[in-house]
Protein backbone atom coordinates (compact mmCIF):
# COMPACT_ATOMS: atom_id res chain seq x y z
CA UNK A 1 0.00 0.00 0.00
CA UNK A 2 1.20 3.46 -0.81
CA UNK A 3 0.10 5.70 2.10
CA UNK A 4 2.08 7.43 4.92
CA UNK A 5 1.25 6.99 8.27
CA UNK A 6 -1.58 5.15 8.58
CA UNK A 7 0.07 2.21 6.25
CA UNK A 8 3.26 0.62 4.95
CA UNK A 9 4.49 0.05 1.62
CA UNK A 10 3.75 -3.14 0.23
CA UNK A 11 4.73 -3.87 -3.49
CA UNK A 12 5.94 -6.99 -5.64
CA UNK A 13 8.02 -7.35 -8.72
CA UNK A 14 6.45 -7.70 -11.93
CA UNK A 15 7.89 -8.38 -15.23
CA UNK A 16 8.73 -4.88 -16.31
CA UNK A 17 9.68 -1.67 -14.29
CA UNK A 18 6.31 -1.21 -13.40
CA UNK A 19 4.73 -2.78 -9.97
CA UNK A 20 1.91 -4.22 -9.17
CA UNK A 21 0.85 -2.35 -5.80
CA UNK A 22 -0.81 -4.38 -2.94
CA UNK A 23 -3.47 -2.58 -2.56
CA UNK A 24 -7.52 -3.06 -2.47
CA UNK A 25 -9.59 -0.37 -2.94
CA UNK A 26 -13.15 0.49 -2.65
CA UNK A 27 -14.47 2.60 -5.76
CA UNK A 28 -17.39 3.75 -6.66
CA UNK A 29 -19.90 1.99 -4.10
CA UNK A 30 -22.19 2.61 -1.37
CA UNK A 31 -22.19 3.29 2.60
CA UNK A 32 -23.15 -0.02 4.00
CA UNK A 33 -24.32 -1.54 7.89
CA UNK A 34 -22.55 -3.86 9.08
CA UNK A 35 -25.69 -5.63 9.69
CA UNK A 36 -25.64 -7.06 6.06
CA UNK A 37 -22.02 -7.58 6.33
CA UNK A 38 -21.71 -9.19 9.78
CA UNK A 39 -18.41 -10.83 9.24
CA UNK A 40 -16.32 -7.99 8.35
CA UNK A 41 -13.71 -6.80 9.80
CA UNK A 42 -11.12 -3.64 10.62
CA UNK A 43 -7.77 -5.44 10.89
CA UNK A 44 -5.64 -2.33 13.34
CA UNK A 45 -1.67 -2.46 13.66
CA UNK A 46 -0.56 -0.29 16.77
CA UNK A 47 -4.91 0.23 16.90
CA UNK A 48 -5.30 1.95 13.39
CA UNK A 49 -6.74 0.86 10.89
CA UNK A 50 -4.60 -1.24 8.23
CA UNK A 51 -6.72 -3.98 6.15
CA UNK A 52 -9.42 -5.83 5.85
CA UNK A 53 -10.43 -8.86 7.37
CA UNK A 54 -13.34 -11.43 8.06
CA UNK A 55 -14.72 -13.71 10.38
CA UNK A 56 -14.37 -17.66 9.41
CA UNK A 57 -14.66 -19.43 12.59
CA UNK A 58 -15.15 -18.01 16.41
CA UNK A 59 -11.44 -17.62 16.88
CA UNK A 60 -10.43 -17.39 13.23
CA UNK A 61 -9.87 -14.15 10.62
CA UNK A 62 -9.17 -14.51 6.84
CA UNK A 63 -6.98 -11.54 5.45
CA UNK A 64 -3.94 -11.20 2.93
CA UNK A 65 -0.79 -12.27 3.65
CA UNK A 66 0.81 -9.02 2.55
CA UNK A 67 -0.79 -7.64 5.51
CA UNK A 68 0.13 -10.01 8.42
CA UNK A 69 3.87 -9.85 6.64
CA UNK A 70 6.77 -8.73 8.83
CA UNK A 71 4.48 -8.19 11.78
CA UNK A 72 3.65 -9.30 15.08
CA UNK A 73 0.83 -10.79 17.04
CA UNK A 74 0.78 -8.73 19.64
CA UNK A 75 1.02 -5.77 17.36
CA UNK A 76 -2.81 -6.62 15.57
CA UNK A 77 -6.01 -6.41 16.45
CA UNK A 78 -9.57 -6.87 15.09
CA UNK A 79 -12.53 -4.54 15.27
CA UNK A 80 -15.92 -6.28 14.10
CA UNK A 81 -19.32 -5.75 15.43
CA UNK A 82 -19.44 -2.11 13.83
CA UNK A 83 -20.25 0.18 10.88
CA UNK A 84 -17.51 2.46 11.79
CA UNK A 85 -13.96 1.31 11.56
CA UNK A 86 -12.46 3.63 14.42
CA UNK A 87 -15.98 3.15 17.13
CA UNK A 88 -18.08 0.62 18.26
CA UNK A 89 -18.32 -3.12 18.19
CA UNK A 90 -15.98 -5.10 19.75
CA UNK A 91 -12.04 -5.30 19.96
CA UNK A 92 -10.01 -8.44 19.72
CA UNK A 93 -6.72 -9.12 20.02
CA UNK A 94 -4.44 -11.54 18.29
CA UNK A 95 -3.07 -14.72 19.19
CA UNK A 96 -0.90 -15.81 16.22
CA UNK A 97 -0.43 -15.46 12.63
CA UNK A 98 -0.41 -17.68 9.75
CA UNK A 99 0.72 -16.74 6.22
CA UNK A 100 0.14 -19.32 3.49
CA UNK A 101 3.66 -21.04 3.04
CA UNK A 102 4.04 -20.09 -0.47
CA UNK A 103 3.09 -16.68 -0.42
CA UNK A 104 5.66 -14.93 -2.60
CA UNK A 105 6.96 -11.56 -3.75
CA UNK A 106 4.80 -12.30 -7.21
CA UNK A 107 1.64 -11.66 -4.91
CA UNK A 108 1.09 -15.75 -5.26
CA UNK A 109 -0.95 -17.38 -2.32
CA UNK A 110 -1.63 -13.87 -0.46
CA UNK A 111 -3.67 -15.34 2.08
CA UNK A 112 -3.08 -14.90 6.03
CA UNK A 113 -5.15 -16.17 8.83
CA UNK A 114 -5.22 -14.80 12.36
CA UNK A 115 -5.88 -16.47 15.28
CA UNK A 116 -7.45 -14.45 18.29
CA UNK A 117 -7.39 -14.98 21.85
CA UNK A 118 -10.73 -14.57 22.55
CA UNK A 119 -14.05 -15.40 20.28
CA UNK A 120 -15.08 -12.93 17.49
CA UNK A 121 -18.40 -13.93 17.61
CA UNK A 122 -21.21 -11.51 19.35
CA UNK A 123 -23.37 -8.57 18.19
CA UNK A 124 -23.32 -8.04 14.47
CA UNK A 125 -20.31 -10.49 14.08
CA UNK A 126 -20.94 -13.95 12.67
CA UNK A 127 -18.81 -15.60 10.41
CA UNK A 128 -19.72 -16.28 6.54
CA UNK A 129 -18.61 -19.36 4.55
CA UNK A 130 -15.85 -20.50 2.17
CA UNK A 131 -16.30 -22.90 -0.84
CA UNK A 132 -15.82 -26.45 -0.75
CA UNK A 133 -13.76 -26.99 -3.89
CA UNK A 134 -11.74 -26.03 -6.71
CA UNK A 135 -15.00 -25.04 -8.93
CA UNK A 136 -14.52 -21.92 -11.05
CA UNK A 137 -16.07 -18.51 -10.64
CA UNK A 138 -18.04 -18.03 -13.65
CA UNK A 139 -16.88 -14.86 -15.90
CA UNK A 140 -19.73 -11.83 -15.85
CA UNK A 141 -21.18 -13.32 -12.18
CA UNK A 142 -21.49 -10.62 -9.67
CA UNK A 143 -19.27 -10.54 -6.10
CA UNK A 144 -19.65 -7.61 -3.59
CA UNK A 145 -16.32 -6.14 -1.72
CA UNK A 146 -16.87 -4.75 1.54
CA UNK A 147 -14.10 -2.23 3.64
CA UNK A 148 -13.05 1.03 4.99
CA UNK A 149 -10.75 1.50 2.27
CA UNK A 150 -10.13 5.19 0.18
CA UNK A 151 -13.03 6.11 -2.13
CA UNK A 152 -10.52 7.71 -4.67
CA UNK A 153 -7.43 8.25 -5.84
CA UNK A 154 -5.06 10.58 -4.51
CA UNK A 155 -6.90 10.77 -1.21
CA UNK A 156 -5.37 9.73 2.86
CA UNK A 157 -8.54 10.13 4.30
CA UNK A 158 -10.52 6.49 5.33
CA UNK A 159 -14.58 6.92 4.94
CA UNK A 160 -15.79 6.10 8.50
CA UNK A 161 -18.61 4.49 7.52
CA UNK A 162 -18.20 0.56 5.75
CA UNK A 163 -18.85 0.57 2.12
CA UNK A 164 -19.21 -1.36 -0.50
CA UNK A 165 -19.34 -2.20 -4.14
CA UNK A 166 -21.10 -4.90 -7.05
CA UNK A 167 -18.21 -6.07 -9.35
CA UNK A 168 -18.11 -8.57 -12.16
CA UNK A 169 -15.94 -11.48 -12.70
CA UNK A 170 -13.03 -11.26 -15.58
CA UNK A 171 -12.71 -13.69 -17.90
CA UNK A 172 -9.45 -15.47 -16.59
CA UNK A 173 -7.69 -14.87 -19.98
CA UNK A 174 -8.30 -11.61 -20.42
CA UNK A 175 -7.63 -10.48 -17.28
CA UNK A 176 -3.85 -12.01 -17.19
CA UNK A 177 -3.31 -10.61 -20.87
CA UNK A 178 -4.51 -7.07 -19.75
CA UNK A 179 -2.38 -7.77 -16.73
CA UNK A 180 0.64 -9.30 -17.98
CA UNK A 181 3.25 -6.16 -17.18
CA UNK A 182 2.03 -6.24 -13.90
CA UNK A 183 2.93 -10.35 -13.63
CA UNK A 184 0.06 -11.18 -14.80
CA UNK A 185 -2.60 -13.65 -12.96
CA UNK A 186 -2.26 -17.19 -12.06
CA UNK A 187 -4.73 -20.21 -11.03
CA UNK A 188 -4.85 -18.92 -7.33
CA UNK A 189 -6.10 -15.39 -8.46
CA UNK A 190 -9.16 -14.06 -10.24
CA UNK A 191 -10.01 -10.52 -11.36
CA UNK A 192 -13.04 -8.50 -10.89
CA UNK A 193 -13.51 -4.92 -11.61
CA UNK A 194 -15.21 -2.50 -13.56
CA UNK A 195 -15.40 1.15 -15.01
CA UNK A 196 -15.23 3.50 -11.89
CA UNK A 197 -15.68 0.56 -9.56
CA UNK A 198 -13.46 -1.12 -7.72
CA UNK A 199 -11.68 -1.95 -4.30
CA UNK A 200 -9.02 0.74 -2.96
CA UNK A 201 -6.29 1.27 0.31
CA UNK A 202 -7.20 -0.24 2.84
CA UNK A 203 -9.53 -3.01 1.42
CA UNK A 204 -6.59 -5.25 1.16
CA UNK A 205 -7.02 -8.85 2.90
CA UNK A 206 -11.40 -7.98 2.90
CA UNK A 207 -13.56 -10.40 1.56
CA UNK A 208 -15.31 -10.64 -2.00
CA UNK A 209 -18.50 -12.86 -1.30
CA UNK A 210 -20.66 -13.84 -3.72
CA UNK A 211 -24.23 -15.63 -2.87
CA UNK A 212 -23.55 -15.99 1.26
CA UNK A 213 -19.98 -17.98 0.19
CA UNK A 214 -16.77 -15.49 0.63
CA UNK A 215 -14.80 -16.48 -2.74
CA UNK A 216 -11.71 -13.90 -2.36
CA UNK A 217 -9.45 -11.89 -0.44
CA UNK A 218 -8.54 -8.36 -1.90
CA UNK A 219 -4.98 -8.67 -2.72
CA UNK A 220 -3.49 -5.93 -5.49
CA UNK A 221 -4.74 -3.88 -8.41
CA UNK A 222 -3.15 -0.61 -10.13
CA UNK A 223 -4.81 2.54 -9.83
CA UNK A 224 -8.12 2.05 -8.11
CA UNK A 225 -11.39 2.26 -10.75
CA UNK A 226 -9.26 2.42 -13.98
CA UNK A 227 -11.44 1.11 -16.85
CA UNK A 228 -8.16 -0.11 -18.21
CA UNK A 229 -7.12 -2.50 -15.18
CA UNK A 230 -8.60 -4.59 -12.76
CA UNK A 231 -8.64 -5.86 -9.58
CA UNK A 232 -7.03 -9.09 -8.50
CA UNK A 233 -8.05 -11.73 -5.61
CA UNK A 234 -7.07 -14.50 -4.17
CA UNK A 235 -9.10 -17.63 -5.01
CA UNK A 236 -10.43 -18.83 -2.08
CA UNK A 237 -11.71 -22.64 -3.93
CA UNK A 238 -8.32 -23.24 -5.02
CA UNK A 239 -7.38 -26.88 -3.73
CA UNK A 240 -3.58 -24.95 -1.90
CA UNK A 241 -5.59 -21.93 -0.50
CA UNK A 242 -8.54 -24.03 0.67
CA UNK A 243 -6.23 -26.78 2.07
CA UNK A 244 -4.28 -24.43 3.94
CA UNK A 245 -7.52 -22.65 5.86
CA UNK A 246 -8.74 -26.26 6.65
CA UNK A 247 -5.15 -26.99 8.68
CA UNK A 248 -5.38 -24.11 10.44
CA UNK A 249 -8.90 -23.28 11.27
CA UNK A 250 -10.81 -25.99 10.41
CA UNK A 251 -13.18 -24.92 8.44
Amino acid sequence: MKFASIFLIFTIAASSASALSLDGRIIGGEEGDITDFPYQLSLRIGGRHNCGASIIAPRYALTAAHCLEKRRADEVTLRGGSTFYANGGKVVEAAELFIHPHYNRYNDYDVGIIKTKSDLFGENMSPIHLPFNDGSIKTGSIGTVSGWGYIKNGTTVLPDKLRYVHLPIIDQELCNKVMEKYGGVRGMMFCAGAPGKDACQGDSGGPMVMDGVQIGVVSAGMDCGNPELYGIYTRLSQANVRSFIQNIAKV
